[in-house]
């Protein structure tokens, strides 16, 4: 067989119609330099998934990097360049997962990639595999760890950097390091309405499809931070810093937001920015509802920047201001900011709302943020919405809120250091262990160092 016609076999295509012919060429010239090796078991990929160090790898490499007349066997010396004919050989079992070498991918695109189960996709090393935008389209069963991605120039036309399309589907996304601009995590306090509005103007994840799965990543200097859509999507110990829209947006069933961390909200347009938001789908209805929803652990902070600094923000913590919201938990919650609208829900049916701490930025003294329920704009009322043993500055229109929960009126009397943005109870401030959010939300909010 030529060279040629094995560097043929690796492109990417949609992944149900490559022939057997190439899936066994691929593995026949895979397996041929490891002939007599033990193969390696399949990988669980579960959370915080290391590989074993004795596991095969497949290898692919950036495709500017690769001769088209080099032949493509998976190793590190004849590496990939498509990730079709690396998961092939995965599936063949000629390694345990895929390394990404080392280099500069420009703008990806994998399409109809679907193994039938999950393929662990990781970086030669930490911070060594960078590209400009990763869009997976119609894809399947990847977990894929380590990657940084961010423009290397201005954008002509803002767009996503991560994104899942429809029909994708089962796939993890963690320990991605996702900016603005490249220099953004040092930067971005300096950056003009400009840069914000036009030049760096990107979002940072925007997953379509089920089961997605975002964990440990950092978004730094986006507009939107992260979005998902698909049913069960799980959004796990995420930092969003630096943003000009909304931190994080949840608008599919049976999803899941815990311990992440928001900070510094950018003022450049019209947008009215949350640190949370979620809508019911529009297109089924006025009564149509968004279910089953958790929102615990997460820490709000609107800014932590200089006073003074012309861009800062007014952001709504949890905001849900277009139900129907039926079966959410927002629990164990720090919310740090100087709106009214700490945590508000229009249109809640069989929720809960319990254990959050909801405050003002620089613990100042006034009535706000507050704790507000209000019926859905289309007349439905606010039913069977439990709000108890949340510490807020002000409740609005919750039944009983005295008896149930807890006001801050002198923060200095109640906090450790609320003009540090250190929530932490004291000791003798005259309130149960029950009301707010826990000790260990609120000591990990000041061991993040932002504060």
């Amino acid at each position: 067989m030529s060279r040629r016609a094995v560097s043929i076999m690796s492109f990417d295509m949609p992944y149900g119609r490559m022939n057997l012919w190439i899936l066994l060429v691929v593995g026949l010239c895979s397996i041929w330099p490891l002939m007599g090796q033990a193969t390696t078991p399949d990988l669980e990929l579960s959370s915080g998934l290391e590989t074993p160090p004795e596991a095969t790898a497949v290898y692919l490499a950036p495709q500017a990097t690769v001769s088209n007349q080099e032949v493509q066997q998976g190793t590190r010396d004849h590496p990939f360049v498509h990730l079709g004919a690396a998961v092939h050989a995965v599936e063949a079992k000629v390694g345990s997962h895929i390394i990404l070498m080392n280099g500069e991918y420009g703008n990806v695109t994998w399409r109809g990639i679907a193994p039938k189960t999950q393929v662990l996709i990781v970086p030669e090393t930490p911070g060594g595999v960078h590209m400009e935008r990763l869009i997976l389209r119609q894809t399947r069963n990847l977990y894929i760890k380590g990657l940084s991605v961010w423009p290397n120039s201005a954008v002509k036309k803002a767009g996503v950097l991560v994104a899942t399309t429809d029909h994708s589907a089962n796939i993890t996304f963690e320990g991605f390091d996702v900016r603005g601009r490249k220099d953004a995590p040092d930067s971005y306090y300096d950056w003009s309405a400009k840069d914000w509005l036009y030049t760096w103007r990107n979002n940072g994840f925007v997953v379509k499809g089920d089961n997605i799965t975002l964990r440990d990543n950092t978004i730094t200097a986006v507009a939107f931070g992260i979005q998902t859509k698909g049913r069960g999507a799980r959004v796990i110990n995420n930092k969003v810093l630096g943003f000009s829209g909304d931190a994080m947006r949840g608008l599919g069933d049976d999803s899941l937001f815990r311990g992440n961390y928001v900070q510094d909200c950018i003022d450049v347009d019209a947008n009215h920015d949350d640190g949370f938001q979620s809508w019911s789908p529009k297109k089924k209805g006025r009564f149509s509802a968004v279910r089953n929803l958790i929102l615990e652990e997460n820490v709000i902070v609107e800014w932590a920047g200089s006073d003074a600094h012309p861009l800062h923000g007014r952001l709504q913590g949890i905001g849900l201001f277009d139900g129907i919201y039926d079966g959410f938990k927002i629990r164990n919650n720090l919310v740090v900011v100087d709106h009214y609208h700490g945590i508000t829900m229009f249109g809640g049916r069989n929720s809960e709302i319990s254990n959050n701490t909801v405050v003002r930025l620089n613990g100042m003294r006034e009535g706000r943020p507050w704790i507000h329920l209000r019926k859905h704009r289309n007349g439905l009322e606010t039913e069977n919405v439990l709000v108890q043993d949340n510490l807020a500055m002000s409740y609005k229109n919750v039944p009983q809120a005295l008896r149930h929960n807890a006001v801050v009126t002198v923060p200095m009397r109640i906090f450790k250091d609320p003009q540090a943005e250190d929530f932490r109870l004291r000791p003798k401030a005259g309130l149960g262990s029950q009301f707010g959010a826990s000790e260990a939300v609120l000591a990990r909010a000041v061991s993040m160092g932002q504060f």
